[in-house]
């Protein structure tokens, strides 16, 4: 398939995967939005459900993508990073589909990684889409001895108080800005995770490299918290399982790794137990699925059959 050029300052990318409804309102937003010298990207993982149709038709001059398999979110960003590197762009914004930003969101991004010393990604303050003065996150934190993550002010509220822009450890993957140096320099979003923890590895492992991430607080943008898959869905059950193991036995220092995977692994024993208990077996088989295949190192794609019906 032959794609069009896209020559461009800032390529925002939006990764679609059988969700047009969302993906169509995320670009409504974006059609509204003062965003300059930039071009958006739908990047289409290979949808079932005539999505590419339907994008095509409400918004024909968009750029759509389509990876003709299910590449995952790292390797479907990736697909539309590589394709927006090689026609040029500065900038990189990644959005998820189900998510809406603010009408000026860009430019106080755009402004630090510009402006602000040795920047390398730059964070939204990200809210909640059902509830749209609540806070989700203005970046995250991980804790090795804890093995779990913290995210900056959820929960608050916001209010009429200008908040400075801060260094975090992780920037959401929902919504972020790079700049080009930093694929050039560090790579692309890992893609053995294919879905889960690969925007906290890629972050931790681009804050090694001596870049910053900062939160802007005045860049807005609102998440519909799991539209593309339920937090319920064994699915997910699956790969946060799996990818935590992973993530902690290549990313958590030396002298705390073993502690962390041991935590961890006692944790979703745990977990197990409950879910045989409370009659959960889809959610049990998916935890002992994602230990094992850590343990025999099979990352990417989910190769088991998973039930989703109870009992």
């Amino acid at each position: 398939m032959v794609f069009p050029p896209i020559r461009c300052q800032v390529a925002i990318i939006v990764l679609n995967w059988n969700n047009a409804p969302d993906t169509l309102t995320c670009l409504a937003s974006l059609e509204k939005s003062n965003t300059g010298d930039c071009r958006v990207m739908v990047v289409d993982n290979a949808s079932t459900d005539d999505s590419q149709k339907t994008i095509r038709t409400c918004y024909p001059n968009i750029a759509l993508l389509e990876t003709g398999i299910n590449l995952g979110y790292a390797g479907g960003n990736n697909f539309g990073i590589r394709y927006a590197l090689v026609w040029g762009s500065e900038y990189i914004c990644i959005l998820n589909n189900d998510v809406s930003v603010a009408p000026d969101f860009l430019e106080p991004m755009l402004s630090l990684v510009q402006h602000q010393e040795r920047v390398g990604i730059v964070t939204p303050m990200l809210l909640n889409m059902q509830d749209r003065s609540e806070i989700l996150s203005l970046g995250a934190t991980f804790d090795f001895r804890t093995v779990k993550a913290t995210h900056f002010g959820r929960g608050g509220r916001v209010n009429s108080q200008p908040v400075a822009a801060n260094d975090v450890d992780i920037a959401s993957g929902s919504a972020l800005l790079v700049h080009r140096r930093v694929f050039e320099e560090v790579g692309l979003l890992p893609e053995e995770y294919f879905m889960y923890y690969e925007d906290a590895a890629w972050c931790l492992n681009i804050r090694r490299a001596g870049y910053r991430i900062l939160c802007q607080p005045a860049a807005r943008v609102w998440h519909k918290v799991s539209a593309t898959l339920e937090q319920s869905s064994p699915w997910v059950t699956y790969y946060m399982t799996r990818n935590r193991l992973y993530f902690l036995e290549h990313l958590a220092p030396s002298e705390l790794r073993r502690r962390a995977i041991g935590k961890a692994l006692g944790m979703d024993l745990a977990h197990i137990a409950s879910d045989w208990l409370h009659a959960r077996r889809p959610h049990a088989l998916a935890r002992q699925y994602g230990i094992a295949d850590f343990l025999t190192g099979r990352m990417g794609p989910l190769r088991r059959r998973l039930s989703v019906g109870g009992g």
